[in-house]
Parts: C-alpha cells; structure tokens; sequence
C-alpha cells in the first residue's frame, strides 16, 4: 500500500516519497495556500496585515483551535450544525460603497429618525446626528479606523427586489436542509437585517436565539479580501457563556470544542440558534442575514442560564413557558419525534438542570410532565432508546419517576464533553 502525507502548506495529499520534491514546490510558490485556509489565526491576521495585539484577545489560546474549513472530516458538532455554503449561483449583492452612499443619504435626510436603525460603539449603543451621518460614511471608505457600527440598515434604495427573493429562497432552503423541518410552516423567515462594520470593529462573545443565514459583502476595489473572522463553538458550552458573555477574552479561556472560520465573498454561514459566537471584522464590509423563527422549538429550548443574564428573569422564564407549549405539540407529533428527537435529548439534558439552579421547581415538575406522558403514551422511552440504556418495565406506572431520572442526570444521558450521544452499557438481566 502506498503512504501518502497531506501537505501542511497546501493541503495537498501525496506519496510519502515525493514529499522532499512536493515542499520544495510549495515553498517556491506564493500563496499556494488560499488565506481562508490559514493554519492559526496568528497566520491569519499576519495575511491580512493585521498585528494580532491589536485584536485584544488571548491570540496563544485562539491558536490552538481548529479552522473549521481544515478539518477533514469536519468533527461531530451534535445540534451546533455550523456550515457554510457557495452563493455563486446568486446573482450578487450591491457592493459596500452603494450601502454606504444610500446611508449617508438617509442619514443626511433625517430618515432614520424613525426606524430601527441603530449605531453601536463597541457595546455601547449611541445616536449619530445628521452631520455624522454624512461623515461617517465618507470615513469608512476613506479606510479609517473606526470602532462604531451601524445595525439595521433600511437597504431598499440599493438592493432589488428580486435579490431580495434570490436570497430568500436560497437561506430558506439552507435552513430546510439542516433541521429538516416537518412542514412548510415549521420555519418563517423574517426580512433581511443589513450590519455595516469597519475593519477592526467586532462583536464580542454572544448568542442568537434563533437560526440564522448570513451573507457578507466587501468593497467593489477588493472583490477577494477575507472579510470577517468568526469564533465558534458549539451549544453545549452555553453553561460557560453564561459568565463570560460579552467578553471573548474569558470565553476563549473557559470554553471548549471551538474553532474559528474565514468568512471570504460568496460565502454563507448557516448561524444555529444558541450557539456563542464572537465576530471580528478583517475588512470594511457589511453583513446580510435572514433569521428564521422556528415554530417548532421544542427540542431547542431558550438558553435560560444565558438569558437570566442578559435580560429580565421575567421574561426569560415568559419564553420558557411558552416552549413548553410547543414542546408537547412537537412532542404529539410522530414526524417531528423522528426528525428531532436526538435535539430534543440533548437541549433539554443542558436545560432542565437550570431550572433546578434557580429554583424553579414548578417549570422543571412541568418539564417531567410533558415527557412522562410521552413515555406513558408511547410505552417506551425514546431517551433511553438514543442512549441504548434499556427501560424498566411498568413504564405506564413509573413514567414520570423515570422522566425525572432523566433530566436530573440521574440515568446517562449526553456526554457533553464531547457534545454527542453516549451508548450506555445495557443492563443484565
């Protein structure tokens, strides 16, 4: 059997014995290595003339995560299905300097004044007046270094309608490939959201509730430029989020299972709800993205440890009871228990040990309700048939003490080390 080797350089598989011959080839070449395809983030940003102190993180930390684009095959990411795909085939979005003409002019105009549109200095939201609407703009093109962003943008005076549709349909169908919804109706996609960043602006370590598909598109002059470098880990690290939220800096140090992806032009990255994620931007650029309401929630419950953090526990706990409505009518489904009983497992593995965190016994009696009388129904117990843990019997009798068992980690359930379904060892009988 021949032996090969993969390049470290351009990732190329050859002989073993052509390996002297196949580094002195690379090592002549320049850019044999596309810079998506960078090895560390310290090679990253010394690509993209960026001195890696001025990213403020811990770059010794960041250098030991993957590039997700490298890792062949990709590692098992089970609920967190970060992917990416080509839009080549779309027709192409308007370039950065159209957006920020259309925005110098409505800011100009006065026309925000009664939309959404928001203007971020680094975490900090605060007001432009009309003059810095007009200058603003001018000084993103003329390349300064700026640390304010612009969210929301009102786009319709440069983007065409049926762009808009292309788009559309495109992150619809990525959204409907991922988590296989039961119906049409299961996903709604909302209207496209428009977010100007300056190069060196970020978005430090946060989540989004729910999916999302996101487009960036660069200057006309750089067709080519990395655009946005993006840290990413999976949902099962969301119990560390809680205490480091807003500050990449910690998350990097508490976090595990991450990796980071060069977002280039032509790519769309398919965003899953309740995953952190921290966004640094490499060029001048502004984000296009659809985010999609899942009516069919109940095997992706609200990070409630991250939520109490950031909003009122009113309304964290609000969103939690109305999960569980959608969790008994997703549960009433036998379509939606096949297409997503494994997401349910695990969400709610991570989930329902927070309910007991803060004391909300009443929710978390309410949570082994709604699965008790799933396994009644059912006489089985679809987590015990993931896990490959056999049943007691008497289910009908003991649902909800075996429900229980459950979510109180009592019965091996997830291992979230890993973020993957553990095979428990069966019972002898």
């Amino acid at each position: 059997m021949v032996k090969t080797f993969i390049c470290p350089k351009c990732h190329k598989k050859c002989r073993s014995d052509n390996a002297p011959r196949h580094r002195k080839r690379c090592d002549k070449k320049n850019d044999v290595t596309p810079i998506e395809n960078s090895e560390s983030v310290s090679a990253l940003l010394l690509k993209c003339g960026i001195d890696r102190d001025l990213l403020g993180w811990d770059v010794s930390k960041l250098d030991t995560l993957p590039n997700m684009r490298c890792i062949q095959p990709a590692p098992h990411r089970h609920h967190t299905p970060w992917q990416y795909f080509k839009t080549s085939d779309l027709s192409g979005l308007p370039p950065l300097e159209s957006l920020l003409v259309d925005v110098s002019h409505c800011g100009r105009l006065g026309k925000f004044n009664n939309t959404t549109a928001q203007v971020w200095d680094g975490e900090t939201p605060i007001e432009f007046s009309p003059e810095e609407w007009r200058n603003w703009p001018k000084r993103v093109l003329e390349g300064n270094t700026l640390s304010t962003r612009v969210f929301n943008v009102p786009a319709c005076n440069v983007i065409m309608q049926s762009e808009i549709k292309a788009y559309s349909d495109f992150a619809r169908g990525v959204m409907a490939r991922i988590y296989q919804p039961t119906s049409a109706r299961d996903i709604t996609i909302q209207p496209p959201d428009f977010l100007i960043t300056p190069r060196l602006t970020r978005s430090e370590v946060h989540h989004d509730s729910a999916p999302t598909v996101i487009l960036t598109v660069g200057p006309s002059l750089k067709p080519a430029a990395p655009l946005k470098l993006w840290l990413l880990w999976p949902s099962t690290e969301l119990h560390h989020l809680a205490s480091s939220y807003g500050n990449t800096e910690a998350a990097i140090q508490r976090m595990d299972h991450g990796c980071f992806f060069v977002q280039m032009p032509g790519d769309a990255i398919a965003v899953p709800g309740n995953s952190p994620h921290a966004v640094f931007a490499l060029e001048n650029c502004y984000l296009y993205g659809h985010i999609f309401q899942m009516t069919s929630r109940a095997y992706d419950p609200p990070a409630l440890q991250v939520e109490l953090r950031i909003t009122a526990a009113s309304e964290a706990l609000k969103a939690y009871t109305s999960c569980f409505q959608q969790l008994e009518l997703g549960l009433a489904s036998p379509d939606f228990c096949h297409a997503h009983i494994e997401r349910f497992i695990e969400s709610w593995a991570v989930a329902a040990p927070a309910l007991l965190a803060i004391s909300q016994e009443t929710l978390f009696r309410r949570l082994v309700e709604i699965w008790g009388k799933y396994i009644r129904q059912h006489q089985s117990c679809a987590w015990c048939t993931a896990i490959g843990w056999e049943c007691n019997r008497h289910l009908d009798v003991n649902a909800e003490q075996h429900a229980q068992a459950h979510l109180e980690g009592k019965v091996p359930s997830v291992d979230r080390e890993v973020g993957r379904i553990r095979k428990a060892p069966k019972r002898k009988r």
